[in-house]
């Protein structure tokens, strides 16, 4: 599985991953959206950083 430059994951993915679920145990559910979680929230990150507002308050 490949994820997207920001590391989050395309929504492609997101779907494919959504439909394995019926078929994996609990614990690896659990895994998968941890994973997916993470993966939203360093695609945020990424884009917070980006941010020109945010970079003006870092370059005072």
């Amino acid at each position: 599985m490949q994820f997207t430059r920001q590391s989050g994951i395309d929504k492609d993915q997101q779907a494919l991953l959504r439909a394995l679920a019926p078929f994996l145990s609990r614990e690896r559910i659990s895994k998968l959206e941890k994973a997916m979680r993470a993966a939203k929230i360093s695609t945020l990150a990424a884009s917070a950083l980006g941010s020109e507002r945010l970079q003006f308050l870092f370059n005072r």
